[in-house]
């Protein structure tokens, strides 16, 4: 492990090489001791409840799969398959997932100031974590090397948001089971909204969250609009029979 020495920041004698994290103003920048200083993309707490509490869940993803395969056709489910997603159609016996980790992961990470290609930082708690990226990518299995692309602001409201939400901002994941269940009756269903309700669905119940509170971005009904941009995009790379997401915006 290349991780690099922290000290946590509990007063004693320190070396240079030793990081201690403090925060200062809107710019969410973080300073070490040895003089090196990160910037925060978001705000470390952005995922913690009115009493302070991370999100903890662990979602059942088999019981997703399953229950997408009584619910769509032949051909919609083949259709899912081919999506970002569909590896997940592979876990067999594998139940239990924190689909949370990774969007921790994201949420702490930290850039440098000063550019260096060959670590990725995280800033956890009180210290700044640095990985060489090559054993980075070795123990989480993603891939680096793909361009970072910015994407458009997604403004207004989606087709899928309109045809089966109601346009509403805020979607629960319960709202999404309902539309899926229903889905096959509906005259409203048009070519391939089965593949991306389902999508949804697994987003919403299987793999961000699985409270009964759970609230989709509006940008997950953007994706899902145009499945062969989200198919396209190069946060996925498809090896075999798993989808390997790629770190090119970490």
């Amino acid at each position: 492990m290349s991780a690099r020495k922290t000290a946590m920041t509990t007063g004693g004698a320190i070396d240079d090489n030793d990081e201690i994290v403090g925060e200062e103003g809107s710019e969410i920048t973080v300073k070490c001791v040895s003089g090196k200083e990160y910037r925060r993309l978001c705000r470390e707490d952005i995922l913690a409840s009115k009493t302070n509490v991370k999100a903890n869940c662990y979602c059942n993803v088999l019981s997703g799969v399953e229950k997408l395969r009584r619910t769509l056709s032949e051909s919609e489910f083949q259709d899912l398959v081919k999506t970002p997603f569909g590896h997940l159609v592979d876990v067999g016996n594998l139940k239990w997932v924190n689909g949370q980790l990774l969007i921790l992961l994201a949420l702490n990470y930290v850039e440098p100031m000063e550019p260096d290609s060959d670590a990725i930082s995280f800033h956890i708690r009180d210290r700044v974590v640095s990985f060489k990226k090559t054993d980075f990518a070795l123990i989480t299995g993603f891939k680096f090397g793909c361009p970072t692309e910015q994407e458009k602001e997604y403004t207004g409201t989606s087709d899928i948001n309109k045809r089966y939400f109601g346009g509403r901002s805020v979607v629960t994941r319960d709202e999404v089971r309902l539309v899926l269940e229903g889905l096959r009756d509906n005259k409203r269903k048009r070519e391939m909204d089965g593949v991306k309700i389902g999508v949804l669905y697994l987003l919403g119940s299987h793999i961000v969250g699985n409270q009964p509170s759970m609230k989709l971005p509006p940008l997950y009904l953007h994706l899902v609009d145009d499945l062969s941009r989200l198919n396209a995009y190069p946060c996925m790379v498809r090896s075999g029979f798993c989808v390997h997401p790629t770190a090119h915006g970490l």
